[in-house]
């Protein structure tokens, strides 16, 4: 299967190689050479006294809170829980603890507990100077992207209860210095945007020029490239584009506050009302987003918590059409469909996107139906490459391949070429190379979404006969029947008929969150000729 890993140094793993770095920016390729080198002639920087007088001088301030960082920390017993793993720490934290995952461990290094509002302030401080005595200048210290979201953790803590501890203080400088040292040019994404999210507020906390300057200069830089025309992230994670909202929601929130104008406010709102909105349209309004690339609902933040707060900032959803994103919605009486008939966008970052060319997802009545399977580990294992698979998404798998040859944890190399052949308010046409290359072949999809139904066409052009599949995969509380040709999906009205395809019933690991998954029923159906028809009437 393609999920099957490329001998080292053979031919494909070359190919694949080559497909995967020629969509690299060549700062990716400069800086994954020099930060390696850099690191070795780093030393931390201390603050000055003028940087730990600015700290000192902030007023009080409450911080919204978000369910998401509730429960994680339990301090009476040293234990932590992420992910829905619990470890607890018999003596001291061991923070250099890695035997849960990489995931895990940068959980443990957000110090997201600082925003629970049932944790003693003497337990949180403590955990703080337990850190600094013992996180051993790990990799995962070290690392970029924890620490953006522990600096701006510890300085929400300090600034909401007043504390002064020069000791805190100024480990918060030293982390903060390196951060603006090593910001994660060579990955991009999500990842640098949260690096320049992290230094604006380390500027205004210590006030800082050199954090100022260069948060100011990523946030705006990357704002531009990664928040699309339609308001969605350009890594295409409904997940992931909760969480940056959130943290662009605080940030934002911490300038009103404190009347700071670095970045202006309205390139703030502008883009987090785009956020915000199409977030609306890929969830109704509910808290639940379908599952698209590396997504799950653990992960997410709700819908309504987001809007809350962007509301209190005075915030208004805007008119938005979901388009450059290559997500569509589709509404008929008593049912939404959300289809992905878009290319990979952030294709120097392709991370967290999988080979999902046209998959669906669909509600009725805000209850999913028809779902993504959702990611449970970011870890290298077969799992992870299953997850990514077209297999796990509801379109066409021809010869047990994959649409996009994804690999390793987070690595793409070749992917599909979608372009979309005609489309109106109900309809839409759209075409993918993903197996052309392989066996010649070419994928078609056209969706007709009426008042009750829903026509899903699929034609594989240059089909002759390879073994093609069409997964659907419904939700772990759906119940589904057979009888004369028809799917029912019990205690509903839902049919689902299929044409030019043998049709059965079988079993996958649906992904509530990472590490828990459950049983839930898909339908695989062989294909037959090259025209196959799904009809649901709903």
């Amino acid at each position: 299967m393609s999920f099957t890993r490329c001998a080292f140094f053979s031919a494909q793993y070359i190919m694949r190689l080559f497909h995967t770095v020629k969509y690299l920016k060549w700062e990716q390729i400069y800086y994954r050479v020099y930060y390696p080198v850099k690191r070795k002639f780093y030393f931390p920087r201390k603050a000055k006294d003028h940087h730990i007088q600015k700290a000192l001088s902030h007023k009080p301030l409450q911080f919204p809170a978000f369910s998401c960082h509730n429960n994680l920390y339990h301090a009476d017993t040293r234990s932590f829980s992420f992910l829905n793993r619990t470890k607890v720490f018999e003596q001291k934290i061991d923070w250099d603890f890695c035997e849960f995952g990489l995931l895990w461990a940068f959980k443990l290094h957000y110090f997201d507990w600082l925003n629970d509002t049932s944790i003693s302030v003497e337990s949180k401080i403590d955990s703080i100077l337990q850190y600094i005595d013992n996180h051993n200048d790990s990799e995962v210290y070290q690392h970029s992207f924890p620490a953006s979201l522990r600096i701006v953790n510890w300085i929400k803590f300090l600034m909401r209860h007043q504390i002064g501890n020069k000791k805190i203080l100024d480990e918060l400088f030293s982390q903060s210095y390196r951060l603006s040292s090593f910001p994660e040019y060579e990955l991009m994404g999500n990842h640098l945007l949260e690096n320049g999210i992290a230094l604006l507020w380390a500027g205004f906390y210590f006030d800082e020029a050199r954090f100022w300057e260069l948060g100011k200069t990523i946030v705006e830089e990357e704002l531009a490239v990664q928040i699309l025309a339609d308001g969605c992230h350009f890594e295409k994670s409904p997940s992931y584009h909760s969480i940056l909202l959130k943290n662009l929601l605080e940030l934002l929130f911490l300038f009103k506050r404190c009347d700071i104008k670095i970045i202006s406010h309205k390139t703030l709102e502008i883009n987090i009302s785009r956020m915000l909105s199409c977030l609306f349209v890929l969830s109704d309004g509910r808290n639940d987003y379908p599952n698209f690339g590396d997504s799950n609902s653990e992960m997410a933040i709700s819908f309504y918590e987001l809007n809350s707060l962007a509301q209190d900032l005075g915030i208004a959803l805007s008119a938005i059409a979901l388009g450059e994103s290559g997500y569509r919605r589709y509404n008929g009486l008593n049912y939404q469909l959300f289809f992905n008939c878009g290319n990979i966008i952030s294709n120097f970052q392709p991370g967290h996107s999988h080979a999902d060319a046209f998959s669906f997802c669909l509600y009725t009545g805000g209850v999913p139906i028809i779902v993504d399977r959702g990611v449970s580990t970011y870890e290298l294992t077969d799992l992870r490459l299953v997850e990514r698979s077209t297999q796990s998404h509801n379109t066409i798998s021809v010869a047990s391949q994959n649409s996009a040859d994804v690999w390793a944890s987070f690595r793409m190399g070749k992917r599909p070429d979608i372009k979309i052949i005609k489309e109106d308010n109900n309809y839409i046409k759209c075409i993918q190379d993903g197996y052309f290359n392989s066996f010649d072949i070419l994928h078609k999809r056209e969706i007709s979404a009426f008042e009750t139904s829903v026509e899903i066409t699929d034609e594989l052009l240059g089909w002759k006969g390879q073994n093609s599949v069409l997964y659907l995969h419904f939700s772990s509380d759906v119940s589904l029947s057979f009888d004369n040709q028809v799917w029912y999906i019990e205690g509903t009205s839902i049919k689902i008929y299929f044409q030019n395809c043998d049709t059965r019933l079988d079993y996958y690991q649906y992904c509530k969150g990472f590490n828990e998954v459950v049983l839930a029923p898909k339908i695989v159906a062989v294909v037959k000729n090259k025209i196959i028809k799904t009809i649901i009437e709903i």
